[in-house]
């Protein structure tokens, strides 16, 4: 992590190729003031198509309130232009756009006196490690900074009844991220020491005298360990069941856009179910694969090799240090729930990357296909509501992630073509 007011995501980097995704995929929510501002730019003799149509909309998305950019039938933002730029920066500059436009493919979040930039891996540029280094963009993230404040983070939690202090939580981040990034260790092995690793640090009290000691303890002597432990372990029904339900709502994102919000809801719940339960054929990105199951089981995963395991160490390493793992779309989640949740999108990441491989009529994965999932789940990732669970079925589902090995399990199965 870096030292300076920014956290920075190590190896991230990112420059605008004007792919044009951001302006089709996300609902640009306006802050004060900016759906005024943006209500009233003249059009006239600039874009005349603008001038006659509503160009803010209202949101529509769980506790939110508000206003956002108005979408076309397909989906796409009302200014995006023919050759993927934004017509508004076209005719009035850079400044006009709204705040989150400027500041994508970032956030910002301040915790412990210093921001965490958060990345999304959702950006095609970020996904592939192509562009400039973040560091590059430190005045511009302060200029950003000085519009608009960082959001100071609540008070971080272990568990649900214990606190954290900031500089504890950073630490036990540090920790994990470090163990995600043994270069020595197959990623699945870095991963099983990141979990163990945060289990262990949550028992006793993590602010004793002697718990930073303990804990860089185990970051030295983890690795050796779980290298030498086998994993095993298949998923039963109910892990099983589970594992799909969450492959399906990060492969195929809560639906936003035009028309009755509780229909479109429904349809997303019932295609879900069907995935769950392996009727018709599996769903990516809200299309159904002309692909089936066992074709999918089939594919292979030697192929992604160390490139595939740098893509993933880099996009679940940012997750950490942005603090995007500690976020779900309304609650932020305990320390140990969330690196519990974070490791289970290394199996999603998996299963995803061999549906795309399958649909595209190839043998084994390619690290292209790996990005491409990593794409989806993480456009869903912040985007999944948690608090439609009562507390019995929150602690169900906490239990079975954290206890009873399903995440491992969980890697196993998709590996070996199980699930």
């Amino acid at each position: 992590m870096s030292d300076s007011l920014f956290a920075i995501p190590p190896d991230v980097r990112f420059s605008c190729t004007q792919c044009g995704d951001c302006c089709r995929s996300w609902n640009v929510l306006l802050g004060p003031g900016e759906a005024e501002r943006i209500e009233g730019l003249d059009w006239a003799g600039r874009e005349d198509a603008l001038a006659d149509v509503a160009v803010t909309a209202p949101v529509a998305a769980g506790k939110l309130t508000g206003r956002r950019l108005a979408r076309r039938p397909g989906g796409a933002c009302v200014f995006l232009g023919a050759d993927n730029g934004c017509l508004i920066h076209r005719h009035f500059g850079e400044q006009a756009k709204p705040l989150l436009c400027r500041m994508y493919p970032f956030a910002f979040v301040r915790t412990g006196g210093r921001v965490a930039v958060d990345c999304s891996f959702a950006c095609r540029s970020i996904a592939r490690g192509s562009g400039e280094p973040l560091e590059v963009r430190t005045p511009e993230w302060l200029r950003l900074l000085e519009e608009s404040p960082a959001a100071e983070a609540n008070a971080p939690r272990l568990d649900a009844k214990r606190a954290l202090k900031p500089e504890t939580l950073w630490e036990l981040e540090h920790g994990v991220a470090e163990l995600l990034n043994v270069p020595e260790l197959p990623f699945f092995v870095r991963l099983r020491c990141a979990m163990q690793f945060a289990e262990l640090s949550a028992n006793g009290d993590p602010e004793a005298p002697m718990a930073g000691e303990l804990r860089g303890a185990l970051r030295s002597t983890l690795p050796r360990r779980m290298a030498a432990r086998p994993a095993e372990g298949t998923m039963n029904a109910t892990q099983r069941a589970l594992f799909l339900q969450e492959v399906y709502a990060h492969l195929n994102p809560p639906p936003e856009g035009e028309g009755p919000r509780q229909m479109r809801e429904r349809e997303w719940v019932a295609a879900g179910e069907a995935f769950r339960d392996g009727r018709g054929n599996p769903r990516v990105d809200g299309q159904e694969l002309k692909v089936s199951w066992s074709d999918i089981r089939r594919v292979s995963l030697e192929a992604v090799g160390a490139a595939g395991e740098a893509v993933l160490a880099r996009w679940l390493t940012a997750a950490v240090v942005g603090q995007r793992f500690r976020f779900a779309a309304d609650e932020e989640l305990p320390f140990g729930e969330a690196v519990a949740r974070l490791a289970l999108r290394y199996p999603m990441a998996l299963w995803g990357a061999k549906a795309l491989a399958a649909e595209r009529g190839t043998a084994s994965v390619g690290v292209e296909d790996l990005q491409q999932a990593i794409r989806l789940i993480d456009r869903a990732a912040g985007r999944i509501p948690l608090g439609n669970l009562d507390n019995k079925q929150r602690a169900a589902v906490e239990f079975v992630l954290r206890e009873t090995g399903a995440i491992e399990a969980a890697v196993l199965d998709v590996t070996h073509g199980r699930v």
